[in-house]
């Protein structure tokens, strides 16, 4: 019973260390797209695209969990019937 309880406080562990790389995540894309609309000629369109690569280190127990989060940043600007940019 001792490994099922060890094996479940490190699935608690990795669970809440995932959450938290999530959270981070969250926060940067907030960041991100609110730099971009605040640009003096905003895009129309934005679009952040982001992945999250999470790796463990175990032993009896998940030791360490590291993120790194990639982000794919597209702007769109659309011209109106005139040809300028509105």
């Amino acid at each position: 019973m001792r490994g099922s309880s060890v094996a479940t406080q490190a699935i608690t562990e990795a669970t809440g260390s995932f959450e938290s790389a999530l959270e981070n995540v969250r926060s940067a894309a907030e960041i991100i797209l609110h730099q971009l609309c605040s640009l003096a000629q905003p895009p129309d369109e934005v679009a952040v695209e982001f992945g999250v690569k999470m790796s463990a280190e175990s032993g009896a127990i998940i030791a360490k969990l590291a993120g790194e989060a990639n982000f794919k940043i597209n702007l769109t600007w659309k011209k109106s019937a005139a040809g300028k940019q509105t």
